[in-house]
């Protein structure tokens, strides 16, 4: 009777620990995956700000991260504006934001039904719109 509650208290342990090790690795590959978002999405607009008026360019995001729908907001500040991606899935909420000049503005929908998102960038009048 010892050894069988020794036995459940060791499974139980092992069961415990791997699913912690899965949460961690899967919390890993979530962020990473924000983490690559933000910095396309930093590079693209880098390229259109240094650009002459006329630029214009698609390209592509994933729709959804990891199979869990993800938003990315262009909130506008007075001297600056942020491009936040956020990331929920369940009770996991992060973000990551990527501050701008004031020039960039736009308004970027995600529908997680398609495979891919595809944004327009496009450079008039010295203002980036992204869409």
């Amino acid at each position: 009777m010892i050894l069988a509650g020794v036995m459940l208290l060791v499974f139980s342990a092992a069961i415990l620990f791997g699913g912690g090790f899965l949460s961690a690795e899967r919390w890993e590959s979530e962020t990473s995956q924000v983490d690559e978002v933000s910095r396309v999405l930093r590079s693209e607009v880098d390229i259109a700000l240094a650009a002459p008026d006329g630029y214009q360019r698609t390209f592509t995001l994933p729709a959804t991260l990891g199979g869990a729908a993800y938003e990315i907001l262009l909130e506008e500040q007075p001297d600056f504006t942020e491009i936040v991606v956020r990331f929920v899935n369940h009770s996991v909420q992060f973000e990551k934001t990527i501050l701008v000049p004031s020039a960039v503005s736009g308004d970027i929908s995600l529908d997680p039904s398609a495979g891919t998102a595809t944004i327009s960038i496009k450079k008039e009048g010295g203002a980036v719109t992204l869409s």
